[in-house]
């Protein structure tokens, strides 16, 4: 569904909402008992509509993310890296989601560089790619560089200069 449509379809919802909430005001300009009741049928008819487009959008929501953060099938792939030119040995501290949708963080002291590790979450699991990041310390050399990298996605990276050289990417929406 593309942007457009989405708002001209938000607009009648809103348009039916307000439309129900003024009849339900009960000015008919009327003392005839009959029209209020037409008044009254038409507002809960009106409302009906409007919470059923209103759910029919969020199912519509709810599809669309899935199949933008690829849930429903398959994996999930996150991609963590530290490499530096000077330095052997690094501290990095990755933060992620485990095989089960939970956030986790794992810390390595000294860790043997170049670093790399891969995680992999069910696809089935609502993945907020913000909730993935990495953070690595050089301990021998002058520069560190971190990078993450989600599914298919181009890798964020971040890179520090200078003794005990600090370096953080985090992934993004």
């Amino acid at each position: 569904m593309t942007a457009i449509p989405r708002r001209v379809f938000a607009l009648g919802t809103m348009s039916a909402v307000t439309a129900a909430a003024l009849s339900a005001c009960g000015f008919s300009g009327s003392s005839d008992s009959s029209e209020s009741s037409k008044t009254d049928d038409a507002a809960a008819t009106n409302e009906a509509d409007a919470a059923g487009a209103s759910e029919e959008t969020s199912e519509a929501a709810a599809e669309e993310s899935d199949a933008s953060s690829g849930g429903g099938s398959g994996k999930h792939t996150i991609v963590f890296e530290v490499t530096s030119d000077t330095a052997t040995v690094a501290d990095i501290t990755m933060t992620s989601l485990d095989a089960n949708g939970n956030i986790s963080q794992e810390q390595l002291t000294d860790e043997a560089l170049p670093f790399s590790k891969t995680v992999e979450i069910d696809g089935a699991v609502i993945f907020d790619a913000s909730n993935a990041n990495v953070l690595a310390q050089a301990k021998d050399g002058t520069d560190i560089t971190a990078s993450i990298a989600i599914d298919d996605n181009d890798p964020v990276s971040s890179s520090g200069s200078g003794q005990f050289a600090t370096a953080m990417a985090q992934a993004s929406n």
